[in-house]
C-alpha cells in the first residue's frame, strides 16, 4: 500500500489575482514522487484537466486537481486540508452504455443532475483512445451490436478521451484519494457540455 503524508501547505501570491494554496503529497512507497492538490469553489471560469491530472467535482461546484506536476490555473484557489481528498462511496457504471461509455452524446447531459442530487465525478483526461472496435469485434461478429454504432463511439471518443467515475458519495473525510478510485466510462470532447457547467473542462 502507498503511504501518502504531507510535504508542504504553502500559500503564495501569484500577481495573478489569486492566491497559490495547494498542497503537496509525497506517494509512492519505494519510488517517491509528489503530488499537486488543488481546491477550488465554483471557480470563475473551468478549471483546465489535461493529462497527467484528475478531477474531483463535487456539489456546490466544488472542485479539487491532482496532478503530478505544479500547475497555475489563473483562478482564485480554496485552500483544502489532507482530508479533503478521501471519498468513501460506491462507483455506479450502470449510469454508462454497456458500463463502458458514456453515449450517446447527449447523455453527458445526466452528469449535472448526477452532481447536483450528490454524486461526485472523478475524471480523467487519457492521452489516447482504446481501440473500442477491437473491443467490440465478437460482439459484432455475433449480431449483438451494430457494428456502426462502435465506429461512432470510436471515432466521438477519439477527441480528447476521457475517463469519469461516477461516485455514489457515502461519506468525505474518509475512505480512498479520490485519484484512486475506479474511473470505467469513456467519453469524447462531447462530455465538455456538462463539465465547463459543472465548473471543469478537459483539455
Amino acid at each position: 500500500m502507498f503511504h501518502e503524508f504531507i510535504v508542504s501547505l504553502s500559500p503564495a501570491f501569484l500577481g495573478l489575482g489569486c492566491w497559490f494554496l495547494m498542497i503537496v503529497l509525497r506517494v509512492g512507497l519505494v519510488r517517491k514522487r509528489d503530488l499537486f492538490v488543488y481546491g477550488f469553489a465554483s471557480p470563475s471560469k473551468p478549471v483546465a484537466v489535461g493529462p497527467g491530472s484528475v478531477a474531483l467535482v463535487l456539489r456546490g461546484g466544488l472542485v479539487i486537481v491532482a496532478s503530478a506536476m505544479p500547475r497555475e490555473f489563473g483562478v482564485r484557489e480554496l485552500q483544502i486540508n489532507p482530508g479533503d481528498v478521501l471519498v468513501k462511496g460506491k462507483v455506479r457504471r450502470q449510469f454508462c452504455w454497456d458500463n463502458n461509455f458514456i453515449w450517446p452524446p447527449e447523455n453527458a447531459e445526466s452528469l449535472i443532475a448526477l452532481v447536483d442530487s450528490g454524486y461526485a465525478l472523478i475524471i480523467e483526461r487519457l492521452s489516447e483512445a482504446p481501440n473500442i472496435v477491437r473491443m467490440y469485434r465478437r460482439l459484432v461478429s455475433q449480431g449483438l451490436i451494430r457494428a456502426d454504432t462502435v465506429l461512432n463511439i470510436q471515432a466521438s471518443v477519439s477527441t480528447t478521451p476521457t475517463l469519469i467515475g461516477i461516485i455514489e458519495v457515502r461519506e468525505m473525510g474518509r475512505g480512498k484519494q479520490f485519484w484512486k478510485l475506479p474511473r470505467p466510462c469513456l467519453a469524447g470532447q462531447y462530455v465538455n457540455n456538462a463539465l465547463i457547467r459543472l465548473g471543469v473542462r478537459v483539455v
